[in-house]
């Protein structure tokens, strides 16, 4: 990720398929400033989703499936301009720990979460 996020011009970026093979990702201070949507898929390895304060200030959607060893995402209060969550074929587990978080820190993201069940 350090050399994607440094594509100023980057407006939307589709991981799938195990395009990114590490466990944890790290979207750092300043990285991703142009991107609107992220959406990552089947990312078998991925276990940890960390989203720096002042990363992808202009996201407006974001959207994982499939990425089932997901246990943490940390930093989505950060997205002040996220309009869209999609959580789709994720763990028991992981969903659970949103739904906690959204509760407690991020309400004002309450309608954003779309799940397809």
């Amino acid at each position: 990720m350090p050399v994607l996020q440094k594509l100023h011009n980057l407006r939307s970026l589709y991981l799938n398929d195990r395009s990114y093979k590490g466990s944890s990702m790290v979207c750092s201070k300043g990285g991703f400033p142009q991107l609107l949507v992220l959406k990552m898929s089947f990312l078998f390895n991925l276990e940890e989703l960390i989203l720096e304060e002042q990363a992808l200030q202009k996201i407006v959607e974001l959207e994982i499936v499939n990425c089932r060893s997901l246990k943490v995402l940390t930093g989505l209060e950060n997205l002040k301009t996220l309009q869209q969550l999609k959580l789709t074929d994720m763990s028991k587990e992981f969903l659970a720990t949103i739904e906690e978080t959204k509760v407690q820190t991020w309400a004002n993201l309450a309608g954003l979460i779309r799940r397809p069940w």
